[in-house]
């Protein structure tokens, strides 16, 4: 299934794709002044890799702190998978 964040109009100006390079850099760009809430989100299971939200969910999670922002910052991860990464099993 090919990429479409267009399907989600409020998605085109504050969301960030990870699998594109510009996305990518657009993404870091943001997060050198990010406070708040950070959302990642997954809309359905066909996507690329199965860890990936989770593993953008852990990267993000870590800037704040380096930025001495933690206490002022979230991330929330919603994902349309049952549980947590449910092919690595128990």
């Amino acid at each position: 299934m090919p990429l479409a964040p267009e399907r989600v109009p409020a998605l085109m100006n504050t969301g960030h794709n990870r699998y594109t390079p510009e996305g990518n850099e657009r993404l870091r760009e943001e997060l050198e002044r990010f406070e708040g809430t950070a959302v990642v989100m997954v809309s359905s299971l066909q996507y690329k890799c199965r860890a990936a939200p989770y593993e953008a969910a852990m990267l993000i999670d870590a800037v704040p702190p380096r930025r001495g922002v933690r206490e002022r910052s979230q991330v929330l991860l919603f994902a349309s998978e049952g549980a947590p990464l449910p092919v690595a099993g128990r």
